[in-house]
């Protein structure tokens, strides 16, 4: 999990990154990759955007708010 820069929280679950907003609106984003257990640590960045890294595809992912 990680805290986006207006409260927000990021989560990861069952193959997509979901956003709560401080208000508890839930929105998700689909990961291209199914494996979720692959999926190494996830920060913001000062750009905003949630950042993390997918052991099974080899990526560095970043999803924008």
């Amino acid at each position: 999990m990680a805290e986006g820069p207006d409260g927000a929280v990021w989560f990861i679950e069952q193959a997509q990154v979901g956003r709560i907003t401080t208000s508890g609106t839930i929105v998700s984003y689909p990961l291209a990759s199914a494996a979720t257990d692959s999926i190494n640590g996830m920060v913001t960045g000062p750009d905003g955007a949630v950042w993390f890294t997918e052991r099974v595809g080899n990526a560095i992912v970043r999803v924008a708010p």
